[in-house]
């Protein structure tokens, strides 16, 4: 996951850009939809295809579907997701550098392997919550919802990938209106937290 800046909607002419290593919020525009609702990280973002994750989706799996999700009293791991329709690699969000296969600078990183996937789940420490399924989009249809405004962009900062699927969206969605905020105003994100406490 690297991540480049990405275009502002405002811009006339799209050129290419990656979203990879962003975080991305649904707006109304995908009421109704898969995505209603959504907050999701984008992994990959090619010309080709794009793909990432509903970060924001809980879900219940039986353990032995997933041995190398067991922990050691035979239980499955708690923090299991549905990250899409797309089936594919159990895939391990977390903030563990040295088990990192991908990952920001920001403090979050990914893993699939086998190894990893089992020191990451029987650890008792640090962040991790682990995604079955993934969601996939084709040639320049990301760019394209965003130009539409589809999508709000945020970074993928630990605050808001780590927090609880309940409250991720009201959490992005505030950071979302700072940013906004902070562009009209020119105030700093302390100044606008000051207004709104």
């Amino acid at each position: 996951m690297t991540s480049r800046n990405p275009v502002n909607k405002q811009s006339s002419i799209a050129p290419r850009f990656s979203l990879a290593g962003y975080v991305i919020v649904a707006t109304p525009m995908h009421q109704g939809g898969v995505f209603e609702d959504a907050v999701c990280i984008v992994v990959e973002h090619t010309a080709d295809h794009a793909i990432g994750l509903m970060l924001n989706r809980s879900a219940y799996f039986d353990p032995k579907l997933m041995p190398a999700l067991q922990l050691p009293n035979g239980s499955v791991h708690s923090n299991l997701f549905f990250g899409g329709p797309i089936e594919g690699p159990v895939l391990a969000i977390h903030d563990n550098k040295n088990l990192a296969e991908g990952g920001n600078n920001l403090g979050v990183y990914l893993a699939c392997q086998e190894k990893n996937l089992m020191e990451l789940t029987q650890s008792e420490t640090g962040n991790l919550k682990i995604y079955i399924g993934h969601a996939v989009w084709g040639p320049k249809q990301l760019d394209s919802q965003v130009v539409d405004g589809g999508w709000y962009i945020l970074p993928a900062i630990p605050e808001i990938v780590f927090s609880d699927d309940r409250v991720m969206r009201t959490k992005a969605l505030r950071m979302v209106g700072n940013q906004m905020l902070q562009s009209v105003t020119g105030l700093s994100v302390n100044e606008i937290d000051g207004l709104c406490n």
